[in-house]
């Protein structure tokens, strides 16, 4: 992707292995803390709750759904599922070597085949997580070299996987990302599309894109029972994402065991019953559900029907501009378009004027559109010196010859490092793009003067108004 070489992930973070011993321990201790009053060997909790009839006593589903296969899933999350009596479904990289090195930098491993047939032996489901797990919406139906396209990643993963023994029902879009076409293709294979839009799904299931709720490493213990209780106040299907349990979280998709122990309690303690994929695309539902008490997941509002115009790269060769009266910001923007030889974008223009990132949304777009901008260089402060300062309200304008975008913050100051900015923007991008809601992303580097961070103000768009000229 070029967006993760030109600016996103400029800087990337070496994760610490896990100490497997200690992880064990540690787990083991926690999981007794959190169930004194059984004895040890009790101590696993949760028992097996098949699955309900719709007049039985569970008020919905929920389904444990891990991402890429890694060998924490086999090492410390599968002891506890299944002393839980749990099973869950394993989003699987189908291409072992390229799973190996997409997962490198990271200091992850993949689980073996080994590994995985005896997670399947336990009654767990695997889901297609592509060939070679690049974002869908990048990639062209065929290709020349038959590599990094939508029938290798889509229809191959399928088979290369079915010729191992395994039966594969649904598909888990790489990094929570899709195109039309990318759809098309699936449904005629698959019976579901889990993506990483936010939400509980209705049962009887009645579409093919599945929501999916995903912990990460600052999800509360309160926000994971909001999604339980909407679950249950919907009779609805609640899908958990899952990357990496480990007892050393280093980024923003690891979790921590006592995280993982406090979910499995949780959902121990609601009315869910716990359900593979496949169980639950064919449960009948419970009937009509009652309304809905918990706050709705989604985080965006829904905007007006129609859509609101979009700048396209070419109306920079204009000028475009960025007002933040906040901040006292007032300045030209410019668009970061693709080289001659289309391997990266062009950011040369960064040390003077902030930049669209042409990678991303365009401004306007259903999703979320990213401005990036230098804070300062050297002892000169720059455009975004105090963008640390944006609240919650506060308004930004952008103004072509023809629009006035206005947008106003509702998530200012997310502070995270630079190998989570890609998976954090493409999270919200398709929360936006499923609500219909256009968004803008102000990105910079933090502490001031340090690239150690990334800072990012989300504001949502709230209207568009011509510029009538006299």
């Amino acid at each position: 992707m070029r967006t993760r070489n030109a600016i996103i992930l400029a800087v990337s973070s070496l994760l610490v292995a896990s100490n497997i011993a200690s992880c064990i321990r540690q787990l083991r201790t926690q999981i007794y803390q959190e169930f004194p009053q059984r004895s040890p060997t009790e101590a696993a909790v949760p028992s097996v709750r098949c699955i309900p009839e719709p007049d039985g006593h569970s008020e919905g589903l929920v389904t444990i759904w891990f991402d890429d296969g890694r060998d924490d899933t086999y090492l410390v999350a599968y002891p506890l599922m299944k002393q839980s009596g749990y099973r869950g479904v394993l989003a699987i990289i189908a291409d072992r070597d390229m799973a190996s090195q997409k997962l490198a930098p990271g200091n992850v491993t993949p689980m073996s085949w080994e590994q995985v047939a005896e997670l399947v032996d336990e009654g767990w489901e695997i889901s297609s997580h592509s060939l070679t797990h690049c974002r869908l919406d990048q990639l062209p139906m065929d290709s020349d070299d038959g590599r990094h396209s939508l029938s290798e990643e889509i229809v191959r993963s399928k088979t290369e996987l079915e010729n191992r023994g395994f039966t594969v029902s649904t598909f888990t879009a790489p990094y929570g990302r899709w195109s039309e076409e990318s759809i098309t293709l699936a449904t005629e294979l698959y019976r579901g599309f889990r993506t990483l839009v936010a939400g509980v799904n209705p049962l009887p299931v009645t579409g093919f894109k599945l929501s999916s709720c995903a912990i990460r490493n600052h999800t509360t213990t309160e926000e994971m029972q909001g999604w339980i209780r909407q679950a249950e106040a919907e009779h609805g299907w609640l899908i958990i994402t899952i990357h990496t349990v480990t007892d050393r979280p280093d980024n923003d998709w690891d979790i921590s065991i006592k995280q993982f122990v406090d979910m499995l309690r949780l959902i121990n303690e609601s009315s869910l019953a716990v359900v593979t994929a496949s169980e639950a695309l064919d449960h009948p539902g419970f009937g009509q559900p009652t309304p809905a008490t918990a706050t709705t997941v989604a985080p965006y509002s829904v905007p007006t029907v129609t859509p609101p115009p979009v700048i396209s790269p070419d109306v920079f060769s204009n000028t475009v501009m960025l007002h933040i009266p906040a901040i006292d910001v007032h300045t030209r923007i410019a668009a970061a378009l693709p080289t001659e030889d289309g391997e990266s974008l062009d950011f040369s223009e960064l040390d003077n004027v902030p930049m669209w990132v042409s990678d991303t949304r365009g401004i306007g777009e259903y999703g979320v559109a990213v401005i990036a901008g230098h804070r300062q260089w050297g002892p000169t402060p720059k455009i975004f010196a105090r963008l640390d300062q944006l609240g919650e309200g506060d308004i930004v304008q952008i103004v072509t010859a023809q629009h006035v975008f206005l947008f106003v913050v509702n998530d200012p100051n997310v502070v995270i490092d630079p190998d989570e900015v890609e998976a954090e923007i493409w999270e919200r991008d398709a929360q936006a793009e499923e609500s219909g809601a256009s968004v803008l992303a102000l990105l910079t580097c933090t502490p001031y003067g340090t690239a150690l961070q990334r800072l990012i103000a989300f504001a949502a768009l709230e209207g568009v108004e011509e510029v009538h000229n006299q």
